[in-house]
């Protein structure tokens, strides 16, 4: 056997998929296993023990309840996405947060192309700018943390989502802007405000054609051992699943990615 993918710093040993180093590489992965899928291999993707593969089978199956040739602009059936969003609930054990299911239930295969999301109506966070200590201010109640501007590759404008974990002692923060890039998630020590891990979410990358604007929405959850990072914007739906501790990425989703797979089988 071969050595597989290159794996990127701070994923889990789960399964080869999730050890990819580069978004490109995960997409390649996920055409590799699922352009030639028949029915019985899709079977064994969704019984699979690594969720990134069982989850992306999932969505595959519902993408398959598209037939190939149909209209430009073609909506996914109720009940197909109703599957996807309790298949999702199981495998991960969390129940998905009520943006990510307005979402999904909006999810459209455009152009025959890739698949699409209404724009999210959702409350959005900007967070304040310390121009003295070159820092964002993200608060969580009465509690505020900055976040060095250096730990950003863009300087563009920002939103945030946070979250605290139950015993208050850890913040995890979403910083993300309104284009479909990577982004940053930290988790921080509430009493001295040191960030003690950065991670970095691929979920809403567009390895597509063209960029600009994409209106999206982050929600961050916690049970037990794991932080999941839920997305939605225009071009992707996504989700990433985090080891509280250690910031490892243990599953990864993303609808961008499975675009990919392509001619869709009936």
């Amino acid at each position: 056997m071969g050595s597989g993918p290159a794996s990127a710093p701070g994923v889990s040993t789960k399964g080869e998929l999730v050890r990819s180093a580069t978004p490109t590489d995960f997409r390649n992965g996920l055409v590799a296993r699922f352009r030639d899928a028949d029915a019985a291999k899709l079977t064994e993707y969704l019984e699979s023990e690594d969720t990134t593969l069982a989850i992306a089978a999932a969505w595959e199956k519902a993408r398959r309840t598209i037939a190939p040739g149909e209209s430009a602009d073609a909506a996914y059936p109720a009940t197909a996405l109703a599957r996807f969003a309790g298949f999702v609930e199981g495998a991960l054990h969390v129940q998905p947060p009520t943006h990510w299911e307005e979402g999904l239930s909006s999810a459209v295969y455009r152009n025959r192309t890739f698949t699409g999301f209404a724009a999210p109506h959702a409350p959005s966070k900007e967070p304040g700018f310390d121009r003295e200590k070159r820092a964002w201010i993200v608060t969580a109640g009465k509690r505020e943390f900055r976040i060095p501007a250096n730990q950003f590759d863009s300087d563009g404008s920002h939103t945030y989502s946070i979250t605290l974990s139950d015993d208050g002692e850890f913040a995890f923060v979403a910083m993300y802007t309104m284009t479909p890039s990577k982004f940053p998630v930290f988790r921080i020590d509430v009493e001295s405000g040191r960030i003690q891990w950065r991670r970095e979410i691929w979920g809403g990358v567009w390895l597509g054609a063209g960029s600009g604007p994409c209106p999206q929405h982050v929600d961050l959850l916690i049970r037990d051992k794991s932080v999941y990072v839920f997305g939605v914007g225009i071009l992707s739906l996504f989700i990433e699943e985090l080891d509280v501790s250690t910031g490892d990425v243990e599953t990864r989703f993303g609808t961008g990615y499975m675009d990919w797979v392509s001619p869709r089988r009936a």
